[in-house]
């Protein structure tokens, strides 16, 4: 759905970050979507990066390391675009997340977020309580994002459920201004 998304809007990035690659499916599709663009794809889990050097081995196109949203290697201004997919919910400061975020994207580049957030089944404490300890994450509701968001300097565009997830997970599309 995120790659659909922005392929949907005409987006056609140079440079793409993925924070939380996990085993690189997404880097692998990424790396396929946007063929001529460099990938770079980071985790803080030195084993899901060596998975992930083996599933994206055939894209020449990939970049991946150990790293963490709260302290991106990446130069400021340097990504046209930003996806973090089931992986937010995980990071230590989301809010420093976001502004290391805003610091590597380029004027008007975009952050895709896709991940549970409070809201719908999740609105439920129990719910939201089980939910987080069989995950092992936080979940955020759509207030606070939005908050965080603009303390980064991030202004989003579209908050979408996604089908099927009885509106417990979303797709965040953002801008940075």
């Amino acid at each position: 759905m995120a790659l659909r998304e922005v392929s949907r809007g005409g987006v056609r990035p140079d440079t793409v970050l993925e924070i939380g690659c996990g085993d690189g499916s997404f880097a692998a599709a990424l790396a396929r979507q946007f063929s001529d663009a460099k990938i770079r794809a980071i985790d803080p889990s030195k084993r899901a990066v060596d998975r992930a050097r083996r599933n994206c081995s055939c894209h020449k196109n990939v970049e991946l390391s150990v790293g963490f949203a709260e302290s991106v290697p990446a130069s400021a201004g340097s990504v046209d675009t930003v996806f973090s997919i089931l992986s937010f919910h995980h990071w230590d400061d989301k809010q420093q997340g976001l502004f290391e975020v805003s610091r590597v994207l380029k004027r008007g580049g975009l952050l895709i977020l896709g991940d549970p957030l409070s809201d719908g089944l999740l609105k439920n404490g129990f719910i939201n309580w089980l939910a987080e300890k069989t995950d092992g994450g936080k979940f955020t509701s759509p207030e606070i994002l939005r908050e965080l968001y603009k303390k980064a300097g991030l202004e989003i565009v579209q908050i979408l459920p996604v089908p099927g997830s009885a509106k417990t997970l979303y797709l965040v599309i953002a801008t940075k201004s």
